[in-house]
């Protein structure tokens, strides 16, 4: 690949580049500005993800793929239809349950057909109550008159997506809830009341699975302790029997004491559950109100001064609207809109506010560690009691008669006991688990931040949008004159040429203006004429080191150059002292023939008697204004009268091969012209006279099949093909 070629074709198209980013850039930036002002805001929540305790993991630790999917799992419920119906149903009874002081956030972008004002008043009922029941189901009716508003308002859920984000914020427990609007109110009032409902929701839900859970372990429970009592009055009652058939008053009486024992066990045993479960359960709500403690006063010194700020605007802008008569209506709705605002930050504040209670939650924290410390006192005396206990029951059971000791049905019965004491106790302890947990835990999930009312639009980035749109349509630019460039079969330069046609090459001629006189190419001192007489020298000495004296010129079409060539090439030969003889064998086109050399031909009266002798009367021709000066000319020509045949047609057996023969004995070089080859089978028919063939290809033109056909033959016929000559290259594309 010719990168310079490529190179200096985006050189000369540069300005054309350039124009394209400026205007792109113009274009951008005047569009950037021309877009309506856009507002975005963001709520953010915590969702206890990463330091929630009630989680299932075994030692509160999360996988990041887990973290990873409540993460997304959460996005997603967010982004939900059920969701973002809800707030259409919130927005919608916004603009339209509304008076002539409140600000509609949107107008109908479309003209709503069929839906008559008693239609809009039952759909505005009936969202209200969906709203209050979070319930999103509408009937009938109700459903396609809510449709046709919500898409003329824009509140439908594709809509309202595409104005939507929310994701984790970086690698946090928090989350962000971001919506960009053209109205800044509608977008703090979406953001935040989604927020509020998901937390509402999740809130619902969580407490009617705890509640479905407690209600499982509690029902299992009883029926394990039913079983457990069960068992132990099998216990009793076949121990009193195997006493009284003893006959034995004082294993009766071991027997008795043994049940009242066994009894004050079980008692320490429960006694010892119920202080491990109420441990957990202290435990529990001491995570719980450590976790909260350091957050609970955070917002709401900054919530009270806003508020306080913003009730002082209102009351100025009241008292303004009062004192001017009550006139203003722009006024009464600048007052109504920082009205809402003052409503929205109330409604933010309001859980800032609630929450400074923090000599309570001292307080608290100090009755759950004392509590916690008799607990823990109460499981030590259990402890105590139930080894107190078994050993006083081992004793017992050691001095009964080997008869009740050692029966093998009392022993399964005290095994399948143990077993279903087991099994109560982890059941209890599930239990009361759960009760602390749907008692005392709070949802993690909270707001941390509402979204406020922003007063500044988001930036369009205007500048950055021209310079990437102008860089864009630069690169575009590049790259589209490049492709062209690449994909352009035209021979534009010598590397071209050589990748497309693949035969040997002599060399570039470049484009030269009209008005150059021929025979006086080496005697001008042009400089612009410099570059093509090296380049004719070059071919030259090519011609030269290949020591063959006669040379047929061919080309693909006609109008390739093959005469322009050979007229300054037979300068340039001459300029080198060789005698140079030119003959017109292209007799469909005989424009060589019509070339009129200044100055005496060399071998003229020679050249006639050779035609004559050879009966070649008929074909070729020498003029007779050749001999008419003293001056010798640089070569010399014979022509043809010009036939509509091939060569062999046009000779008719005539010996052209023995002429010729008599001809190299007098010129140094021979030059033959043959016809187009693409288009004629003439330069197949002269290769047989001539020592080497040389083609002419014009520079820019486009290889078809019949050119495909012409280069193959070219290449078949081997060696005896000199080479190639690219004609009128642009001296721009010139290496």
């Amino acid at each position: 690949m010719d990168f310079q070629y490529y190179i200096n074709i985006l050189l000369r198209r540069k300005w054309a580049i350039i124009l394209t980013s400026i205007l792109a850039a113009i274009l951008a930036f005047y569009l950037a500005n021309a877009l309506p002002p856009v507002y975005e805001t963001e709520a953010t929540l915590q969702t206890g993800v990463l330091n929630y305790d009630g989680g299932d993991s075994p030692g509160g630790f999360i996988q990041e793929f887990q973290i990873n999917a409540r993460f997304e799992n959460l996005i997603q419920e967010f982004r939900s239809r059920k969701m973002l119906r809800l707030e259409s149903f919130r927005l919608l009874v916004h603009d339209l349950d509304t008076d002539e002081a409140t600000i509609p956030f949107r107008q109908p972008k479309e003209k709503i057909a069929n839906v008559s004002p008693e239609a809009k008043q039952a759909l505005i009922a009936a969202l209200k109550d969906r709203i209050k029941l979070k319930e999103t189901a509408l009937d009938g009716d109700l459903n396609d008159t809510y449709t046709k508003l919500a898409k003329a308002y824009g509140y439908d859920y594709e809509s309202l997506l595409k104005i939507l984000e929310v994701a984790r914020n970086k690698k946090t427990d928090y989350l962000k809830v971001k919506v960009t609007a053209k109205n800044p109110v509608m977008a703090a009032f979406l953001a935040n009341n989604l927020c509020k409902d998901y937390i509402e929701m999740s809130s619902s839900n969580k407490h009617q699975e705890q509640n479905s859970l407690i209600e499982n372990y509690a029902m299992l429970t009883k029926e394990k302790k039913h079983e457990l009592d069960s068992i132990t009055g099998l216990m009793r009652a076949y121990m009193a029997r195997q006493a009284v058939a003893n006959s034995d008053q004082q294993s009766q009486d071991l027997v008795t004491n043994l049940t009242d024992l066994t009894n004050k066990l079980d008692e320490a045993k429960k006694n010892k559950r119920f202080a491990e479960s109420a441990i957990l359960k202290v435990e529990e709500e001491l995570r719980n109100l450590r976790r909260h403690k350091n957050s609970n006063n955070n917002n709401s010194v900054a919530s009270k001064q806003a508020l306080a700020k913003m009730k002082e605007e209102l009351d100025q802008m009241r008292s303004q609207y009062y004192s001017g008569g009550s006139k203003s209506k722009d006024l009464w709705a600048a007052i109504n809109a920082k009205q809402k605002q003052y409503e929205l930050l109330m409604e933010s504040s309001s859980g800032a506010l609630m929450r400074g209670d923090g000599q309570d939650n001292s307080d608290r924290e100090e009755s759950l560690q004392n509590r916690k410390l008799d607990l823990e006192q109460q499981l030590i005396k259990a402890k105590e009691a139930i080894k107190q206990y078994q050993e006083a029951v081992d004793g017992l059971q050691r001095k009964i008669p080997t008869l009740v000791a050692n029966d093998s049905y009392l022993n399964g019965l005290q095994a399948e006991k143990e077993r279903l004491e087991e099994q109560y106790t982890d059941l209890a302890n599930h239990l009361s688990n759960a009760r602390a947990t749907n008692t005392n835990q709070k949802l993690p999930l909270k707001i941390v931040e509402y979204a406020p009312i922003k007063q500044e639009a988001r930036s369009n980035k205007a500048p950055y949008v021209a310079a990437f749109a102008g860089i864009g349509a630069g690169s575009m630019a590049t790259m589209v004159i490049f492709l062209l460039a690449f994909f352009d079969s035209k021979l534009s330069n010598a590397n071209q040429f050589k990748q497309l046609v693949r035969l040997p090459f002599m060399g570039t001629l470049p484009y030269v203006k009209k008005g150059l006189i021929p025979g006086r190419l080496f005697l001008e001192q042009d400089d612009s004429l410099k570059l093509f007489k090296e380049s004719l020298r070059a071919i030259r000495y090519q011609m030269d080191d290949s020591n063959e004296d006669v040379f047929l010129f061919t080309s693909m079409k006609c109008g390739d150059g093959k005469s322009f060539v050979m007229t300054y090439l037979v300068e340039a030969l001459a300029a080198n002292g060789k005698k140079v003889l030119v003959i017109d064998t292209n007799f469909r086109n005989n424009s060589l023939s019509k070339l009129s050399p200044q100055g005496t031909m060399n071998y003229g009266i020679i050249l006639r008697k050779l035609i004559s002798e050879y009966q070649m009367d008929t074909i070729f021709t020498v003029r007779e204004d050749q001999v008419a000066s003293e001056q010798m000319s640089l070569y010399d020509l014979i022509g043809n009268t010009g036939r509509d045949g091939t060569p062999l047609e046009v000779f008719g057996g005539k010996d052209f091969g023995g002429f010729l023969e008599e001809l190299v004995e007098l010129y140094d070089v021979i030059l033959m012209e043959g016809a187009a080859l693409a288009d004629y089978a003439d330069t197949k028919e002269l290769k047989q006279y001539a020592d080497k063939i040389i083609g002419v290809f014009a520079s820019n033109a486009s290889l078809d099949a019949k050119d495909k056909d012409a280069i193959a033959y070219l290449k078949s016929i081997g060696e005896d093909y000199l080479g190639s000559i690219l004609n009128g290259v642009d001296p721009k594309n010139l290496n």
